[in-house]
């Protein structure tokens, strides 16, 4: 297997951030449960869920989500509106 090929990175592979851990030696990305980095065989590993305060994030997602809708819904174009006449009760005497 040539180099670059065993560093293509695997279209198929994914962590959960609640389960990755980065490596403080190496920056290596690895998952719990494991106890020892993979590449480089240290236990200092950090778990990135805690560096980026996920959960912070995803109410800030879900924020600039709800935001992005309102703007749009509040652009979306307007039908003219019709005037209608009232019509009045014909008055009998």
């Amino acid at each position: 297997m040539s180099t670059a090929a065993a560093l293509a990175p695997d279209p198929d592979f994914h962590v959960d951030l609640e389960y990755a851990l980065l490596c403080v030696d190496c920056s290596h990305v690895y998952q719990i449960p494991r106890q020892t980095c993979p590449a480089c065989g240290s236990g200092s590993g950090l778990q990135l869920a805690k560096i980026l305060d996920a959960e912070r994030n995803r109410e800030l997602v879900r924020g600039l989500r709800a935001l992005s809708k309102l703007l749009v819904w509040a652009k979306r174009p307007t039908k003219p509106r019709v005037a209608r006449s009232v019509e009045t009760p014909a008055v009998t005497s």
